[in-house]
């Protein structure tokens, strides 16, 4: 169901494309979960304002991406909370199309642990730089042309 919900997501970002690979991965004890889409992308502000806060208004989350005119999948933004029940950490690079830079960021589930803590009180790193892994001929472009949808 993380997973699905992770799909859902890319739907809703009107990704023609969308692939799920399962990998094993020596860094990472039990393999990694990697799900790559052709999807409209996002900002920096995107990922730190209605991506990563719970129960956002999916209207506010979706309006800018509508081209496909799809009815909307994802609900109050379970998609990222899902991909929790499956790894320990949550790794997301994103381009919106247009955009010369990506915005990565990497959340550690294993804060939300802590106990007492509150969601403020989690540290997540961002990062906005060139555009490496979500360009023409980079790491994204390659996943999809090597196994198309």
């Amino acid at each position: 169901m993380a997973v699905l919900e992770l799909v859902k997501n890319a739907y809703d970002a009107d990704a023609s494309c969308v692939l799920v690979a399962f990998m094993p991965d020596e860094e990472f004890a039990g393999g990694k979960v990697q799900v790559i889409d052709d999807g409209v992308g996002m900002t920096l502000d995107t990922l730190r304002g209605a991506w990563l806060e719970p129960a956002t208004d999916r209207e506010a989350r979706s309006a800018p991406q509508r081209a496909a005119n799809r009815r909307v999948l994802g609900e109050k933004g379970l998609g990222r909370f899902a991909a929790a029940r499956i790894a320990n950490h949550l790794y997301v690079t994103s381009r919106r199309q247009g955009d010369d830079n990506e915005a990565r960021v990497l959340l550690d589930w294993t804060e939300f642990d802590v106990k007492d803590r509150y969601l403020d009180e989690v540290s997540v790193l961002w990062e906005v730089r060139p555009a490496e892994e979500v360009t023409a001929g980079a790491l994204v472009e390659r996943q999809l042309v090597r196994r198309p949808c």
